[in-house]
């Protein structure tokens, strides 16, 4: 049986290369699905991939501060990492991996 949900979600694990930070940093990112074609023209407008991570960003966990506190998630700190040029292209990377390993699962 294959189930249609109307605006599916999902976790991806996204590597980040923070400039100036240490090596093998991630966040988790929820996302929402969108179709192919919405995909390919968000990154065809915009190949650093801020209008793509605009759409798709519901939640991120895994962020601390510089002494290790986790930061809570909320409006200020989602537009503080949407203004990333390393953030978004983390999420646009990791988005499309865990889209096209869910598809390859089906």
């Amino acid at each position: 049986m294959l189930k249609i949900i109307e605006t599916p979600e999902f976790t991806a694990t996204c590597p980040v290369e923070v400039p100036g930070g240490a090596p093998g940093q991630t966040f988790r990112a929820t996302c929402i699905a969108i179709g192919r074609a919405e995909i390919e023209q968000l990154l065809l407008a915009d190949v650093a991939g801020r209008a793509l991570a605009d759409r798709v960003l519901r939640r991120v966990e895994d962020v601390v501060d510089g002494d290790g506190t986790p930061l809570p998630w909320d409006d200020g700190l989602r537009a503080l990492l949407l203004d990333q040029l390393w953030f978004c292209a983390a999420l646009r990377n990791g988005f499309v991996a865990e889209l096209t390993r869910a598809r390859r699962g089906n």
